[in-house]
């Protein structure tokens, strides 16, 4: 179902957009990055859903439902929601979607989706979980700044590298199925109820115009220019950051009277993602 046009306008507007930006590659850069710098991917109400042991569909799968909650609450959701939320979005400014799902970290089967948009002969990737800041197109290369990002092409099909904010490697993400619709992205997460990353404790990540910020378990992740640098963070300082991102007040005692702040706090580090392979760059 198309999202209503006074939705679509008050999302655009929260993202700086006073005008639906033109179905070009500029008006794409453009959306893109103000989402990669304004909407986060989270697992905040996912968490509530799963430790209150709520009925019915996990949160955020309906694109309007998303936006109203992000407007209201501040919160994103994890890749299914947000990308079905930001292919909706994109449909409604004109922009020729290709719901995608992908394998992250190449592990076989879908556990990732993500919207990809053709443009002017071009295929581009604008994910909003790796939250690249600018459309990737899905040729073999390296696009390298602040967030580099490679694609490569091997006989399995096409992997994107990408920085995920909280460790310095570069991780793969496999593309897989083109051209699915949202039942399949609604089938995956709720799949994803009975096992998944984000299943456990907080994780939650923006871009800010010269970092990236990931929240995962009780710690700060901050990537810059300088590399990745972590700090542990009590339950104070995670509200005050929550909140400093514009997290409600309504949304945090939630999160913590369900027990999801607690099992937070309580969580351990991942251990060290060691890959067995490298990016094209690295090899």
């Amino acid at each position: 179902m198309p999202l209503p046009s006074p939705l679509v306008d008050a999302v655009l507007r929260r993202l700086g957009h006073w005008e639906r930006p033109p179905a070009t590659r500029a008006g794409l850069d453009a959306l893109y990055l103000a989402w990669c710098r304004g909407v986060p991917f989270d697992n905040v109400r996912k968490l509530i859903a799963l430790f209150s042991s709520s009925a019915g569909e996990l949160p955020g799968m309906q694109p309007a439902e998303f936006f109203q909650a992000w407007l209201d609450h501040g919160v994103g959701a994890t890749c299914w929601p947000t990308s079905n939320a930001l292919a909706a979005l994109l449909e409604a400014c004109g922009f020729a979607v290709v719901r995608a799902t992908g394998s992250m970290l190449d592990l076989g089967p879908p556990n990732h989706g993500t919207p990809l948009v053709d443009l002017d002969g071009e295929r581009l990737l604008v994910d909003p979980a790796m939250l690249t800041e600018r459309p990737i197109p899905l040729a073999p290369g390296l696009y390298d700044d602040l967030l580099p990002v490679e694609v490569e092409r091997d006989a399995r099909g096409l992997r994107v590298w990408f920085p995920s904010g909280a460790h310095p490697e570069l991780m793969p993400c496999r593309l897989l199925e083109e051209g699915v619709d949202e039942a399949r992205y609604a089938e995956r997460y709720e799949a994803s109820r009975a096992s998944g990353p984000f299943n456990g404790a907080l994780y939650f990540r923006r871009n800010l115009p010269d970092r990236v910020v990931v929240l995962r378990g009780a710690r700060k992740h901050v990537l810059d220019v300088t590399g990745v640098n972590t700090w542990p963070l009590d339950a104070a300082e995670l509200k005050k950051t929550l909140t400093r991102f514009g997290v409600s007040q309504e949304t945090l005692a939630a999160f913590e009277a369900c027990g999801a702040l607690q099992a937070t706090l309580e969580s351990e580090p991942p251990p060290a993602r060691e890959f067995p392979e490298r990016p094209p760059s690295k090899r």
